[in-house]
């Protein structure tokens, strides 16, 4: 608990530190976590187990995304449907696919482990685009057309949907770079990745049902 307690302090500091220069407070606390986990002096952070960093950063992307639906106006978002689909898909598709082939091409990589990068690369922080646009909300900026909404609502599911593909991609490359011996080993290797690429879509059906 010390542990915890001295990267919250430290995450409060480095945001209050920032926000002197105008840049967002997420930037210092993002600056004195590296700072914690780098620094030294062992018997600040060392001791903080790391199922409990693992339970902490989940719980984290669960109050965010919780909050994003909690101040998601569904009306707005069904209205400009089609829109918010296409900023869905087109700029983090085509971003992920760039930077796989990027990737290949300067690294070597094969085509599998580089598109598996390039979604995980793609992957919006929620913790940012979020929280920027709750407060252009509170000011009203945008508010009339949805923009605030449609761009919540964009970068909550962009990341279903990196997780979907990385998910997709990164199987295929383990499976073809480690085959199964015999019917049982390829059967069991496919249930395992059938439950995982159900693993996002059913999370947001279940969300939609616990709302």
């Amino acid at each position: 608990m010390w542990s915890v307690l001295v990267v919250w302090l430290a995450a409060q500091a480095g945001g209050a530190l920032i926000s002197f220069t105008g840049l967002h407070p997420l930037l210092g606390m993002l600056l004195a976590g590296v700072a914690a986990e780098n620094i030294p002096v062992t018997w600040l952070t060392a001791p903080l187990p790391a199922s409990w960093k693992s339970k902490i950063r989940q719980g984290a992307l669960a109050i965010i995304f919780l909050r994003s639906g909690l101040e998601l106006d569904w009306a707005v978002f069904r209205r400009a449907g089609p829109v918010a689909l296409r900023l869905l898909l087109v700029p983090g598709i085509v971003e992920a696919l760039v930077s796989g082939s990027v990737a290949h091409a300067v690294f070597g990589m094969p085509w599998l482990l580089s598109y598996a990068l390039g979604f995980i690369l793609k992957a919006v922080g929620p913790a940012i685009v979020i929280q920027l646009m709750f407060d252009l909300q509170k000011r009203g900026l945008g508010v009339a057309k949805g923009i605030p909404a449609l761009v919540v609502a964009a970068a909550s599911f962009d990341d279903l949907v990196a997780i979907f593909f990385y998910t997709l991609f990164i199987n295929f490359a383990v499976q073809g770079a480690t085959p199964g011996e015999g019917k049982e080993a390829s059967a069991k290797t496919g249930s395992s990745l059938a439950l995982q690429l159900a693993n996002g879509p059913i999370s947001v059906l279940l969300g939609f049902a616990g709302g």
